[in-house]
C-alpha cells in the first residue's frame, strides 16, 4: 500500500531548531527544502514550527534553515525586545510575566528579512497560493494554523486555499512570513499585539488547540473524501509529529523513593498574576500533545492488549524529547549520564530562549535526546512514564521510520545510533 505521509511540527519558538536537527538526522544538512517537502504529501505547521516549514518552501538547505536559529542576530530580528520604558511592570518580578517582552511588528520585518535569503526569485513577497502554483508543484501541500483575534477561532492558511476542509468563506491568501507571523504570535508573555494584516488580526495558533498541529493534518487529508478526488485510505495514512521538547515533573504523590527533590512538581499557590501566567502557558501542553494519539486512535490502530504490550508499529511517530525522571529499582532519578545542574539549567528555560547560551543548552539537549540519554515522548505513557503507545528512545522511533519513508535516507549518525 502506498503511504499519504504528514509532516507535522510543532510550535515551541527558538526551539524548533529541535526539529531541524531531526530532519537532518533523516535527510542531512545539505539536503534542500524542497527535496524533503518531495517526501512528504502534506506540511502542517505552527508557530515556531512554521519557520521551519517555511524555510522548507524557501527551499534552504536543513543546514541553513538551522542557522536561522543558532545565529543570535537572526534570532534578534525576530524577537525584538520592546524598549525598557514599554516594560514597566518588568521591574516588578511579581508581575513581570504580565508583560509581553517582545515587538510584534518588528517580527514580521525580521521574518520577511530571512526568507529574502531566499533563492527562488521573489520568495519573501510570494502568497503562499502563488508559490504552490509556480515553485511548489510536486511538492506537500502546507497548512500553517494561527488564531483568528476578532472571531476567536482557529483558522489555517493554505497552499491550497480550496481544500475541502476549508470553509466556503473567501480565503486568506498571505504570504509566508505573514502567515508564520500570524501562528506565531504567542500574547501576553511574548508579543505585545495580535499579527495585523488583511485587515485581520491574529494570534499564536496554540490559541486554538494547534501547538501541536497532527490533528489538522489527519483532518485534512481524511476531508478528501468525496471531493471528486481519489479517496485517501485512513490505514495508508502516516504522520511524522516533530516536538520542540518538553519538561514532565512527578506529582507530589510519585510512588518510590526519589532522589532529588527537584524533580518533583511544585505546586504553585492560586491567584491572579500565577493563574494568567498558567492560562498563558497551558496552550503548549496537554490537550495539544495528547494529539498524537489521539491520531494514532482516529487512524484506526490498536491499543495495547495487556501492560506488558508496547505499541511501536502505529501510524503516528513522535520525535520530540522529553525532559524526565527515570525509575531505576524503585527510585526516581537524574536519566543516566545527565548532569543534574545540565537537567535543571534546560528545564528552567523559557521557550524564548534568545540568549547564545540558551540556544547552546537547547542544542546540547538535543545531542542528549539523538544521543539517547534524554527520553523520546511517547504517545501514551504509563505510571512510571514508560511509553505504552510509542517509542522511548530517538534511535528506536528513527528505526521505524526508515522503513516507511520513501527513497534514499541520510545514514543514521553516530550519535543517534549510541
Amino acid at each position: 500500500m502506498e503511504h499519504f505521509k504528514i509532516l507535522s511540527l510543532d510550535g515551541g519558538g527558538t526551539w524548533a531548531l529541535i526539529e531541524v536537527r531531526a530532519l537532518i538526522e533523516l535527510f542531512g544538512p545539505e539536503t534542500r527544502g524542497h527535496e524533503v517537502l518531495r517526501r512528504f504529501q502534506l506540511v502542517v505547521a505552527n508557530s515556531g514550527g512554521s519557520i521551519v516549514a517555511a524555510g522548507l518552501a524557501a527551499d534552504f538547505t536543513l543546514g541553513q534553515l538551522l542557522q536561522l536559529f543558532r545565529e543570535e542576530t537572526r534570532r534578534r530580528s525576530i524577537f525584538v525586545e520592546r524598549p525598557w520604558y514599554q516594560r514597566m511592570l518588568a521591574a516588578i518580578p511579581a508581575l513581570q510575566d504580565l508583560e509581553a517582552r517582545y515587538a510584534a511588528r518588528k517580527k514580521l520585518e525580521g521574518l520577511e528579512r530571512a526568507f529574502s535569503e531566499s533563492k527562488l526569485e521573489g520568495f519573501a513577497r510570494l502568497t503562499m497560493e502563488e508559490w504552490k502554483a509556480r515553485a511548489g508543484q510536486g511538492l506537500a501541500d502546507i497548512v500553517i494554523t494561527a488564531f483568528d483575534y476578532d472571531r476567536r477561532r482557529a483558522i489555517f492558511f493554505r497552499t491550497r486555499p480550496r481544500s475541502p476542509a476549508a470553509s466556503r468563506s473567501p480565503a486568506r491568501n498571505p504570504t509566508f512570513a505573514q502567515a508564520v507571523h500570524a501562528s506565531s504570535n504567542a500574547p501576553i508573555t511574548f508579543f505585545d499585539e495580535p499579527a495585523a494584516f488583511l485587515d485581520r488580526r491574529f494570534w499564536d495558533g496554540a490559541m486554538g488547540g494547534y501547538n501541536n498541529p497532527t490533528m489538522a493534518g489527519v483532518v485534512e487529508v481524511l476531508s478528501h473524501t468525496g471531493d471528486g478526488t481519489a479517496r485517501v485510505d485512513p490505514a495508508a495514512i502516516r504522520v511524522l509529529s516533530l516536538g520542540t521538547g518538553m519538561v514532565l515533573s512527578l506529582p507530589p504523590d510519585a510512588t518510590g523513593e526519589v532522589e532529588d527533590k527537584r524533580l518533583l512538581h511544585i505546586p504553585e499557590e492560586p491567584g491572579l498574576v500565577s493563574d494568567i501566567r498558567k492560562a498563558a502557558l497551558c496552550i503548549v501542553d496537554d490537550p495539544p500533545d495528547a494529539a498524537s494519539f489521539v491520531a494514532h486512535v482516529t487512524l484506526g490502530h490498536r491499543l495495547p492488549r495487556d501492560e506488558r504490550d508496547v505499541v511501536q508499529d502505529g501510524p503516528v511517530i513522535r520525535l520530540s524529547p522529553v525532559l524526565r525522571p527515570v525509575k531505576r529499582n524503585g527510585r526516581w532519578m537524574y536519566p543516566e549520564k545527565v548532569d543534574p545542574g545540565f537537567y535543571q539549567r534546560v528545564s528552567e528555560l523559557g521557550m524564548d530562549a534568545v540568549k547564545k547560551e540558551h540556544v547552546l543548552l537547547i542544542d546540547s539537549f538535543c545531542d542528549a535526546w539523538i544521543q539517547g540519554r534524554i527520553p523520546n515522548q511517547s504517545l501514551r505513557a504509563n505510571q512510571d512514564l514508560e511509553p505504552e503507545v510509542g517509542h522511548a528512545r530517538f534511535s528506536d522511533a528513527l528505526a521505524q521510520l526508515r522503513t516507511w519513508l520513501d527513497g534514499e535516507l541520510n545514514p543514521p549518525s553516530m550519535a543517534a545510533t549510541r
